[in-house]
């Protein structure tokens, strides 16, 4: 339903690479904390932060 409600929209090709970035700094959050890797967990979770408010920031501009 939301792309045939919002693919027309601007920012709707925007969502995609923060997305997978708020994907991907996760899995490797996850993988950094299974090693005991504490700065490289916190260092992803950083991006992960950064690229879900990113992520929001898109999708509060289609729902406008």
């Amino acid at each position: 339903d939301g792309k045939v409600g919002y693919s027309n929209h601007p920012s709707y090709d925007r969502i995609q690479a923060p997305h997978r970035n708020v994907h991907q700094h996760g899995k490797a959050a996850l993988e950094a904390s299974k090693t005991g890797n504490k700065e490289a967990m916190l260092r992803e979770l950083q991006q992960m932060e950064s690229a879900s408010k990113e992520l929001m920031s898109i999708i509060d501009q289609l729902s406008r």
